[in-house]
């Protein structure tokens, strides 16, 4: 593999393992609220970062490379904070809810700069969400 596809894989699976963050970390809240608005929201959110994830996995193998399967350390410190914050506290909805605002941005601190420095698949491009990014898959003629 290329020194380029290696950076693609490493940041392709960078993105992987925060969707898997976010899919743990929303699955958890579901988990842990009374509300079935907040219940059916962190579903919702969980699922998102699940088909995110599904739809990279393709473009790591794509370069080369084997797709990520794992969460990040960093997401699972703060999964763990987040329970023993709750087994203190309590788990209110609004405990949940203010942690999982949180969490959407912890992993960009450190994906972000690496996604900065590495090319970007022409295939891969902002999509109509606002925060997220999407790949096609490559079409020959």
């Amino acid at each position: 593999m290329s020194d380029i596809n290696d950076d693609i894989v490493e940041t392709l699976n960078d993105l992987i393992a925060t969707c898997k963050d976010g899919e743990l970390g929303f699955t958890a809240c579901a988990e842990r609220v009374e509300s079935p608005d907040l219940r059916q929201l962190f579903t919702q959110r969980a699922a998102g970062c699940r088909q995110a994830a599904e739809e990279l996995r393709p473009f790591v193998i794509q370069y080369g490379g084997e797709p990520e399967t794992e969460g990040s350390t960093s997401g699972a410190l703060h999964r763990g904070w987040v329970a023993v914050r709750g087994s203190l506290a309590g788990f209110s909805d609004q405990a949940m809810l203010d942690e999982s605002s949180v969490a959407r941005t912890l992993p960009w601190r450190a994906t972000v700069p690496h996604c900065a420095r590495t090319p970007c698949p022409s295939n891969c491009g902002p999509s109509s969400r606002a925060s997220s990014w999407v790949c096609r898959p490559t079409t020959t003629t």
